[in-house]
Formats: structure tokens, sequence, C-alpha cells
């Protein structure tokens, strides 16, 4: 068994898919021999992609009203501020 280890969490259910298990003791997914270069060629490929890709994408205003995101106003994964989510979840 090969230890695979690295930026794997991308990645994690083409590793699954090849075999490989989650060693929670060693931190790594543990992969029979001879699928280790497979699997260490995902995880390269899964690592090369630039940053901009990986990141989620933060609104900084809400699409409904406009509010900026500041320290008091979070805006949602949705795009919307507190106040524009719960008015249109809650029906007000």
């Amino acid at each position: 068994m090969t230890a695979i280890t690295g930026n794997t969490y991308p990645v994690k259910d083409s590793l699954k898919a090849l075999g490989a298990r989650w060693n929670p003791d060693q931190k790594a997914w543990m992969i029979d021999d001879s699928k280790a270069d497979q699997a260490r060629k995902i995880v390269a490929d899964a690592t090369s992609a630039p940053s901009s890709e990986r990141r989620a994408f933060i609104h900084q205003k809400c699409l409904s009203c406009g509010k900026r995101a500041d320290r008091y106003n979070k805006i949602y994964r949705s795009g919307e501020c507190r106040d524009c989510y719960e008015e249109r979840e809650m029906g007000y």
C-alpha cells in the first residue's frame, strides 16, 4: 500500500473511485501500489489548477437590495444579505 498526500480534498471522490481508503492516523489516502501512479497524477492535476478556479466567488454586495458587505452585514452564498434572505425564506 502507498500513501497519497497533498491537496487531495478536491479529488477525494476520484481517489475513492480508484479504490483508495482514507487513513486518519497517517492523514493520507492509502492505495494499492499498482494504482499509486494514477492517483499521484490525479492529485498533481488538481493542484496545478489556478487558485482563482479553486476559490469560491464571494459576493460583496446584495443582489436584491444592493447593501454592501461589511463587518456586521454578511452576504450569503445566494448573494443576498440577511434581511433579504429572511424576507424571501419567511415570506415577510
